[in-house]
């Protein structure tokens, strides 16, 4: 009930969205999700022989594979499915390719949601603002959006069409030390 009563508000309604596709591109993209659910059946994959004989369940190894293959598909499938479902909540915009990229050393969070490697490219719903902000590394600076010039580490966008962004870092002028 609360949530519903927040979605009321278009500003909450519009940054909820945008979030959630940050999370369906970065979080829960299908070829990391699919390389933690790999990883996991691998680790546990010895195990799984002795798992059965004790408790009967799954049936077998092959059930158990059938039961993994359909996670695995559900992976690749949900965030496509999750981003047609907030597409028409929020009345069919469509969506836009957002590029981020950095030069120098630092990251961008894109709706609050930092990738984990540069450059990023996702889709994002057009016509809703969507935030970006580039913090630096330590002993790093911002400097500026490389296709503005802006110079603010915060940005609002609005995508209408594919959209490159791409903060510039640059290491932190040494300090003036004076000893007396």
């Amino acid at each position: 009930q609360p949530l519903k009563r927040m979605l009321t508000n278009v500003g909450f309604r519009n940054a909820f969205v945008q979030r959630a596709a940050s999370h369906l591109n970065i979080t829960y993209a299908p070829a990391r999700v699919t390389a933690l659910i790999n990883d996991m059946h691998d680790e546990i994959e010895l195990e799984m022989p002795a798992h059965i004989a004790r408790w009967n369940k799954p049936k077998n190894l092959a059930a158990w594979e059938t039961e993994t293959t359909k996670i695995l598909d559900f992976a690749a499938r949900r965030p496509a499915k999750m981003r047609d479902h907030l597409n028409v909540y929020v009345g069919a915009p469509g969506t836009a390719n957002l590029t981020v990229a950095v030069s120098g050393s630092g990251q961008v969070s894109i709706a609050g949601v930092a990738p984990f490697a540069y450059p990023f490219t996702g889709p994002y719903y057009r016509t809703l603002p969507l935030t970006l902000e580039a913090a630096p590394a330590l002993g790093f600076r911002f400097v500026q959006w490389q296709e503005t010039g802006e110079t603010h580490p915060a940005l609002t966008l609005t995508l209408s069409g594919h959209t490159t962004r791409t903060a510039v870092f640059e290491p932190e002028p040494p300090p003036n030390i004076v000893i007396h």
